[in-house]
């Protein structure tokens, strides 16, 4: 197959899913559904040239894991597929660690919600570049069949959906508690979602369809639960930003909605007052 072709369809399987995924998401807190942009454009699209190629870097762990899956459904001895699955989890953990302790990113200990932004974009471009990688290795075949397109969308859909769902709840966490201490929650939500892909390179075809299925089934509905939460203090902030604007210049605007019989009427003394008594001698 020639290397253009190859490139092309990988990347079109990895990058448009997670085009669609950041679309769709940030969508809801950008102008002009919103007043203004609840994050920073600049730096989220920052985080595409980062996120891709470390997430190709976790597409190698991901190889090695699968192939390795492959062997043990043979020999019996699953040690090597335990250990790059291990591997995974400790270099996703450690990447979105270290993005978050970036000064451009996060770099504090303060809840900053725009963490979770951060997180979220890095998330779905680093599973794009897992996405691309692992189907540069499926693709790069003398004769790759025509069935295996299918199934690789799903793979890269799938580990999109994984890795933004992952950035989501790894914000939320760490706006909650901002810690070294990787959230065991993602890293079990991730182990999961690996192990849902994995039956196809046990050689149980069905059951990997299965699970391909099932899973993108319940990364939507995750997705969907988990984004209102971790990137709901956005939205606060901005009703938070209008009401002080509208108790700082409230008060002035009234008085200058007042009429004017108000204000002269205000004027006028009160009759049997000291001064109506003083003006009328």
């Amino acid at each position: 197959m020639p290397a253009t072709f190859l490139f092309t369809a990988a990347a079109a399987m990895a990058l448009l899913p997670a085009g669609a995924v950041l679309f769709v998401v940030l969508d809801r807190y950008a102008a002009p559904r919103v007043p203004k942009n609840l994050f920073d454009d600049r730096k989220v699209f920052l985080l595409v040239p980062i996120g891709i190629p470390l997430g190709i870097v976790l597409a190698l762990v991901l190889v090695a894991y699968f192939a390795a899956l492959s062997s043990a459904s043979r020999s019996g001895d699953i040690s090597g597929p335990s250990l790059y699955l291990l591997l995974f989890l400790f270099i996703a953990a450690l990447l979105r660690r270290v993005l978050v302790r970036i000064k451009t990113f996060g770099g504090s200990s303060k809840k900053d919600p725009q963490v979770t932004i951060h997180t979220f974009a890095y998330g779905t471009m680093s599973g794009a570049g897992t996405a691309l990688g692992f189907s540069i290795w499926q693709l790069d075949v003398p004769h790759p069949p025509l069935q295996a397109i299918p199934i690789l969308l799903g793979f890269s859909v799938d580990l999109v959906l994984l890795e933004a769902w992952a950035g989501l709840r790894f914000g939320r966490a760490m706006c909650s508690r901002f810690s070294w201490l990787p959230p065991l929650r993602v890293m079990a939500g991730e182990a999961l979602g690996l192990l849902a892909l994995s039956p196809i390179f046990v050689g149980d075809a069905y059951l990997g369809y299965a699970g391909l299925a099932v899973l993108f089934i319940g990364l939507m509905l995750m997705m969907s639960r988990e984004e209102p939460r971790a990137l709901g203090p956005l939205r606060r902030i901005l009703e938070g930003e209008k009401q002080q604007r509208e108790g700082r210049f409230g008060r002035s605007a009234r008085t200058l909605d007042r009429p004017k019989d108000e204000d002269e009427a205000s004027e006028d003394p009160v009759e049997g007052s000291p001064i109506a008594s003083e003006r009328t001698s």
